[in-house]
């Protein structure tokens, strides 16, 4: 059972009493802000299908499905030029800057003692596109993870991808070109197939391809019109003690499903960024993480610090690292760190900033409903012990998640950052103390 007050509602004041300005920190709305609160995303539901590519496919790449190293790791690195140029991303016209795919995910682990349970959970896996240029499409990723009891989402991780070209052909985007798909064909360690795929009551016209080797299957459906990753299963380790007939069921299960594709157009995506953006070399936050326990004993709180450090502006595109602390304690848990990068663009929803002239005319009330998570992102302009400010909230109607970010109305900043997790009895709250 939550501690008092879990989870905060409005009116904003109690978003922001005066003995919590001690600790803040940003919320659950943006994934790169998930990665570091737990190191240890409108437009109604489309039904018609995207639409297909407008240029020409890329060469043929014989094992689309071959595994490749992370894409974060295999792409130049974003914050340095480089050393030989990328081959130019040809995109089908779907993928662009607020378009949100929404996947549902299903994973499982079979335990090697038959005496004990295995590990199970499902969720949604939801990626936005931020950025697009003729070399890489950047990807904000948000997880879902549904309750072990109440079965309601929260958010629990997330981060930023990177497709280039290569990913791409190699079957490791959320898309592959209707061209290069028709050049697909069956080779050793490799089945192609082609024909319907039902899902959601739909008979897609999909290509299906299998990769196998020993104790590891890895299978992806794509639309043939449009491309778009229909579904991805894999599967790896020995064969689960109920069998193997499919070639699936191995120790460990991951899969995803197609949801939805839509496309955000929120208030600021078009709007210029304030003039200190183009300049900021770091924002500092600070907050605790509250654990609260059952029984009215005393909460565990440790204090958190995220510390924002920009490496490069180009344009509207902005790039760091984020370091993430666990910070001394009564506890006696070590101080720790954890550095990883970020990305800051006009489509990101939950940014670092929002343009105050787009936070005074925004108009107030619900901006967007997930039709998948049933989760709302509100706005409103609250008076509380930082001032007025203008705050984006999402949150689940079940209580499962409320993620609050209170941006400055004067110079547009992130101020305040609040998530609450119902059913893990948790709390981050952290605020903005430093920006140079």
């Amino acid at each position: 059972m939550a501690g008092p007050g879990f989870p905060y509602t409005f009116p904003f004041p109690r978003l922001l009493p005066k003995d919590a300005m001690a600790g803040s920190k940003p919320l659950s709305i943006p994934a790169t802000l998930l990665v570091a609160l737990f190191l240890v995303s409108a437009s109604s539901r489309s039904q018609a299908k995207p639409q297909g590519p407008q240029g020409p496919g890329q060469d043929k790449v014989p094992n689309p499905l071959k595994q490749a190293p992370n894409p974060l790791k295999q792409a130049p690195n974003p914050l340095k030029q480089a050393q030989e140029p990328l081959q130019k991303l040809v995109l089908p016209s779907f993928i662009k800057p607020g378009a949100l795919l929404t996947y549902k995910v299903l994973q499982s682990t079979e335990s090697d003692d038959p005496k004990k349970a295995g590990l199970a959970a499902t969720g949604y896996s939801r990626a936005m596109v931020i950025h697009v240029d003729s070399e890489a499409v950047l990807f904000e990723v948000t997880e879902f993870v549904d309750g072990l009891l109440s079965r309601n989402p929260a958010p629990m991780g997330g981060g930023p991808k990177i497709f280039t070209a290569k990913e791409v052909a190699q079957g490791n985007a959320y898309w592959m070109l209707p061209a290069d798909l028709k050049t697909l064909k069956s080779e050793e360690g490799i089945q192609v197939r082609r024909g319907p795929f039902p899902l959601h009551g739909q008979a897609y016209k999909s290509v299906l391809v299998t990769v196998q080797i020993p104790n590891f299957v890895k299978q992806r459906a794509y639309d043939q019109g449009t491309g778009l990753l229909l579904m991805e299963r894999s599967a790896s380790g020995r064969p689960r003690r109920s069998g193997n007939a499919d070639g699936f069921n191995l120790k460990t299960k991951n899969s995803l499903y197609y949801e939805t594709y839509r496309v955000l157009d929120l208030p600021w995506f078009q709007a210029t960024p304030p003039a200190w953006t183009r300049t900021v070399r770091k924002m500092v936050y600070r907050g605790n993480m509250t654990m609260f326990s059952p029984g009215g004993m005393p909460p565990t709180v440790l204090p958190r610090e995220m510390v924002f450090a920009f490496k490069k502006h180009e344009g509207k595109l902005h790039m760091g690292t984020l370091t993430t602390k666990t910070l001394k304690n009564r506890l006696g848990i070590p101080e720790s760190s954890n550095k990883s990068l970020f990305f800051e663009t006009p489509y990101k929803v939950g940014g670092l900033w929002i343009p105050p002239k787009v936070l005074n005319s925004m108009k107030q009330g619900v901006l967007d409903t997930d039709p998948v998570l049933k989760s709302t992102l509100t706005y409103a302009i609250q008076q509380g012990n930082l001032g007025k400010l203008g705050v984006l909230v999402e949150s689940h109607p079940s209580g499962s998640y409320q993620t609050i970010l209170g941006y400055d109305l004067e110079d547009g900043a992130l101020r305040f950052i609040q998530m609450n997790l119902k059913d893990m009895n948790q709390q981050i709250t952290m605020t903005l103390v430093d920006r140079k």
